[in-house]
Order: structure tokens, then C-alpha cells, then sequence
């Protein structure tokens, strides 16, 4: 009889994969999204992947932060001729989550 404990091997993910990169992690909760609109998996692996699917969007928000806190403008030149960055400011309202 198999260990009713251990998570089926299509829901685990290794290491590697618990921080996965934005395009990896978009790509994890499309395939999530399409499994749950399915109507094929059991109630628990229904409540399994929609609590993977809030998760890897709470990820892909905090990756576009991050993105979107890296991402600088071209002021102009300093006195030695050097490019001169300011952060940009999109104007939008933050985000209320």
C-alpha cells in the first residue's frame, strides 16, 4: 500500500524549483489554471493545486516588484559625461493587494 503522506509525483517539486524564475512560474500556474477549468482531479488535488496557483502568483507579483524596482531612466549626462539613472515612476497608484 503507498504512503498516503507523500504528495503524488506530478504535485511535488524539487529544490530547484521552489523559487522558479518568472516565465518557469507562469508557465507552472497556466498548467495549473488548465487542470482545475479540467474538472478531472479529485476534490484534494483540486484544493492542492489552487493553493500552488495563489501561491505562484503571489510569486510572479513579487518578481515583476522586484523587475520593476530594477528598471531605471536615462536622465542625462553628470559633469564627467557619465549616464545618470533615476529610478523609474510609472504614476500609477501602487498596487493594494
Amino acid at each position: 500500500m503507498p504512503d498516503s503522506s507523500s504528495p503524488s509525483p506530478d504535485l511535488s517539486r524539487s529544490a530547484s524549483e521552489a523559487h522558479p524564475g518568472f516565465e518557469v512560474a507562469l508557465e507552472r500556474l497556466e498548467e495549473t489554471v488548465r487542470l482545475l477549468e479540467s474538472s478531472t482531479l479529485s476534490l484534494d488535488e483540486a484544493l492542492h493545486r489552487h493553493a500552488e496557483g495563489i501561491q505562484l502568483v503571489a510569486h510572479c507579483l513579487n518578481l515583476l516588484d522586484q523587475a520593476e524596482r530594477r528598471v531605471h531612466l536615462l536622465a542625462g549626462l553628470d559633469e564627467q559625461g557619465q549616464p545618470r539613472l533615476e529610478p523609474f515612476a510609472s504614476g500609477d497608484e501602487p498596487r493594494q493587494e
